[in-house]
């Protein structure tokens, strides 16, 4: 900023939208520990000496000038035009994190029993920061729209957008189409240039361990919001797990998406409930890699595959419902359930000049009885091409360097700001990361498995242009958002 200042000229005003672009790093800075770049949080209008030479009364340290006092002289500040102080804020903003889990060590039951006895866990092993902004304006803008056009420096935030540098870069219409200019506004961003997730783009995110970031990370002590009158301390558990500047989007609503809202990404890991040997078995020894393949007159009927030593089945997700196998669950159910069932018709109505789920998933396992691997991956592709068509979700197991071999997935959660209390309804500033917040995460509840690892996998992947907000939900996340300010954000999905 001083280097912006040093080249502005008399009655120039091209300062006030100086712009910095930062580099993600702990030691940033705009907030290395002590030295947090601090800005202006309203137009402050203050009298100077008018002439080189005046200044020479304020040369020493002993006699500096005096912003919000009277300096003799002819120039006094004590009563000024609007107050005896200047306002500031932190250019930054920061994310804490506390596990939220009842069962804790960040698990959560899914699927409970009626004697309130569990049938399989989730627990989130990793979470990535995604999309986190390269550029701020050093000094707050507002306006109606959320654009550069009569923006304002500072002014209230209610009723108005903070306007964002790359405001302009958000307006358009159809984000996907512009996924190859991603790293120019943010790092780590969600989605590569085709617009898609894969393992390559995760391992461009923000990668932590939650086990990392809750045990080596700095305290939240702030009496100011950590100790309430009662003397309980409801935020006691909250790490500071890392600062970002501001990412905001204009008007209209809908502008709010995936692909360029600050968002979390939380990885988790599927895991055996202490009755799921008793309610699901076949659930039971999938989970844990022990899992026989079925037969059929003395062949292999189904399809499974290794990981690390053990023997994993397709996991199968339909209307809520979980299948292992699908010659061993998926078949049998639609069966049960009869011609007419959303699942047999899913499984076994071929959609026109096609074949249906069932007959593509035959084929497979004829490719693995013939041990034809070249025919066995094509048969795959087409099976799970059709399989996500007809609305099944498809969980393949993997292995992980720290948390081993299993079924993982991902939740996603897009930061919000302003909670307008209207799901699947995105208001303004409803999500977005605005300077001089303290966002508090907390993962509260779990109420599906998340998106598939394997993107074709998943009948409803996110996209570029996903809203931020929708009507399924897989997790519940506590967000408080409070001054220095906070914000509380439970997350539930």
């Amino acid at each position: 900023m001083i280097e912006v200042l040093n080249k502005a000229t008399r009655l120039s005003t091209e300062w006030l939208d100086a712009k910095y672009k930062i580099k993600d790093d702990v030691n940033s800075a705009i907030w290395a520990k002590k030295s947090f770049l601090m800005a202006s949080h309203d137009v402050a209008k203050r009298k100077l000496p008018a002439t080189f030479a005046a200044w020479d009364n304020y040369a020493s340290e002993n006699s500096p000038f005096d912003l919000c006092g009277n300096n003799e002289n002819g120039v006094d500040n004590s009563l000024n035009q609007t107050t005896n102080y200047i306002d500031v804020e932190r250019a930054a903003a920061r994310f804490d994190f506390k596990d939220g889990s009842e069962l804790g060590n960040n698990t959560y039951d899914l699927g409970k029993t009626t004697a309130d006895k569990e049938v399989m866990k989730v627990q989130l092993v990793r979470m990535s920061l995604v999309n986190l902004s390269k550029e701020f304006f050093f000094l707050r803008h507002t306006s109606t729209d959320g654009t550069l056009a009569g923006a304002m420096i500072g002014g209230p935030e209610y009723g108005r957008y903070v306007v964002d540098t790359d405001a302009e870069f958000k307006k358009n219409e159809k984000l996907i189409e512009h996924a190859a200019e991603f790293p120019n506004y943010v790092f780590y961003p969600m989605f590569n240039s085709e617009g898609k997730i894969d393992e390559n783009q995760r391992n461009l995110w923000h990668n932590h361990t939650l086990d990392d970031v809750l045990n080596g990370a700095e305290q939240d002590t702030d009496d100011s919001w950590n100790n309430p009158k009662d003397g309980k301390k409801p935020y006691g558990d909250y790490v500071i797990w890392r600062y970002a500047v501001e990412n905001t989007i204009p008007a209209v609503e809908d502008y709010q998406r995936n692909g360029i809202s600050t968002g979390v990404v939380f990885k988790g890991k599927l895991l055996s409930g202490s009755n799921t040997a008793t309610k699901h078995p076949k659930l039971n020894t999938a989970i844990n890699g022990t899992y026989t393949v079925p037969m059929k007159d003395g062949k292999v009927n189904g399809y499974v595959y290794t990981v690390d030593g053990k023997t994993y089945p397709i996991i199968y997700e339909f209307q809520s419902q979980i299948y292992v196998g699908w010659n061993d669950e998926v078949m049998v159910h639609a069966a049960e359930y009869g011609p007419g069932s959303p699942l047999h018709t899913a499984a076994t109505v071929a959609p026109a000049g096609g074949k249906s789920v069932n007959e593509l998933y035959q084929a497979l396992v004829a490719a693995v009885q013939e041990n034809d691997k070249a025919k066995e991956e094509a048969a795959l592709a087409a099976f799970r091409a059709g399989a996500t068509a007809a609305g099944f979700t498809l969980y393949q197991a993997s292995s992980d360097d720290k948390f081993n071999s299993g079924y993982f997935f991902y939740y996603y959660y897009w930061n919000r700001h302003n909670d307008n209390d209207m799901p699947a309804t995105m208001g303004p500033m409803e999500f977005g990361v605005v300077r001089n917040n303290v966002y508090k995460l907390a993962v509260t509840n779990i109420k599906r498995l998340g998106h598939p690892r394997i993107t074709p996998n998943d009948p409803d992947p996110v996209t570029p242009d996903t809203p931020d907000e929708k009507g399924d939900v897989y997790l519940t996340v506590s967000c408080q958002v409070l001054p220095w300010t906070v914000r509380v954000n439970n997350i539930e999905f």
